[in-house]
């Protein structure tokens, strides 16, 4: 069984999907600041621990994305999984990079959203001393 999130968002001025992770994040598309927060790196995190438990890695075998929070979830995984391989020296060179290799088809208004996410998660990860799982 895997960690699944119920989240679910849009700009209530533009429609664009997208996590407000934190106070004063802004829509990457139109710039509207709503007010609105919903802890999604928390939850990614979450299950990012609870998936290493059931299955020995953060990436379950295999994942239905059913919202948006799912998308940041299995999003998320990638990024830590690439992320503790890599044992980067320079976190925020690391996520600029990462980033930059994404396809965005259209999307590309995230990528500043995205760099900031994961920088931001990266700051939890430091300060919640999140592993990349069992030692094997």
């Amino acid at each position: 069984m895997t960690y699944h999130s119920s989240f679910n968002y849009e700009c209530p001025k533009c429609g664009a999907k997208y996590a407000p992770f934190r106070k004063g994040v802004k829509c990457p598309k139109c710039g509207y600041e709503s007010g609105e927060v919903y802890p999604m790196a928390e939850e990614a995190l979450r299950a990012w621990e609870y998936h290493v438990e059931m299955y020995r890695s953060g990436i379950p075998p295999a994942y239905a994305i059913l919202s948006l929070g799912d998308s940041y979830i299995y999003t998320t995984a990638h990024f830590l999984a690439s992320y503790f391989d890599s044992k980067p020296s320079d976190d925020d060179k690391f996520v600029e990079e990462y980033v930059e290799g994404i396809e965005f088809d259209g999307y590309e208004y995230m990528k500043p959203h995205l760099k900031e996410y994961f920088k931001y998660v990266l700051k939890l990860v430091h300060e919640l001393s999140i592993s990349s799982g069992p030692e094997k």
